[in-house]
């Protein structure tokens, strides 16, 4: 039959008795304070050394930058597009001034019916161009903007040309299609030795509706190397064809084109949003006085 157990068992009552086992007691019930004092002197050693880490992110020095603050367009910076007829061949829209607007979202560029009918042109929209005030050769530019929702009809773009007004290269930062939401097309294009246009293209296509959320491009320009950037993910690699003269920037928005056939008894205004620019790098710059 069962017999009744001692509690504690000898063996356990002897170790708890033993002289090692008093000895590390004493030690820990002496030594708490200076364990205490180490750990948050560890502590205050981490937190410093994250707050260091999230002063240096947010002191990051900008060679250029536009954050589209003053409530109007820099005019240190951009010149707005005026007419139409820029591109080959030729799309729907007349740029002017009032498709601009600045507050508190940054940039806004919009595409709408025209109610002057004496530009010949069934839609205005708008752009601006750091022609002649802002050029750049390799570094590293982001750009944050959101995309227009709506159907078929608009083209907002950022792209990059020769500022000695040649047309041997053109970096297509970021194209957009809104006859297609879910993709985002980046290209590089350059003229071979004979004077033949190329381009080299590249389409990412998202799950997402890409209109739904803002996005940052960024391009890092090098020497060797371009490289495309959509929300902090590699997206596009070239290593060929790089371009090696100083760029200006565009951003604008076309309606019609690539970014298909609009619906005239539906097209309703279409928004381009452009939060800021931000060169943090450059080999070479040329701003105007």
């Amino acid at each position: 039959m069962p017999t009744t157990s001692q509690f504690p068992p000898p063996a356990l009552a002897k170790l708890v008795q033993s002289p090692v086992l008093m000895t590390i007691l004493r030690n820990i019930r002496a030594n708490w304070r200076i364990a205490s004092v180490v750990s948050v002197f560890l502590v205050v050693v981490v937190v410093g050394a994250v707050a260091s880490r999230v002063q240096q992110a947010s002191t990051i020095h900008y060679l250029w930058q536009d954050n589209f603050s003053l409530g109007h367009l820099d005019p240190r910076k951009w010149t707005p597009l005026q007419g139409g007829n820029f591109y080959t061949p030729p799309t729907l829209e007349y740029y002017t001034t009032s498709a601009l607007q600045v507050n508190q979202q940054g940039l806004t560029i919009t595409a709408a019916h025209s109610s002057d009918q004496h530009t010949g042109f069934a839609y205005t929209s708008g752009g601006i161009s750091s022609k002649g005030k802002f050029a750049l050769r390799y570094g590293t530019i982001s750009w944050r903007f959101a995309l227009p929702s709506g159907p078929a009809g608009v083209w907002p773009a950022i792209w990059l040309l020769p500022a000695d007004g040649s047309n041997r290269y053109e970096i297509d930062a970021m194209e957009f299609y809104s006859n297609n939401i879910h993709t985002l097309l980046f290209t590089n294009h350059y003229k071979d030795a004979h004077g033949q246009q190329h381009f080299v293209a590249t389409t990412y296509t998202s799950r997402h509706d890409l209109t739904t959320s803002a996005h940052t491009v960024t391009l890092i320009w090098q020497p060797n190397k371009l490289q495309w950037l959509l929300d902090n993910v590699v997206v596009k690699t070239e290593t060929a064809h790089i371009p090696d003269v100083p760029m200006f920037m565009y951003i604008n928005m076309a309606v019609g084109g690539l970014g298909g056939t609009p619906n005239d008894q539906h097209f309703s205004p279409r928004h381009f949003q452009v939060s800021y620019v931000r060169v943090v790098a450059a080999a070479d710059t040329t701003t105007a006085p």
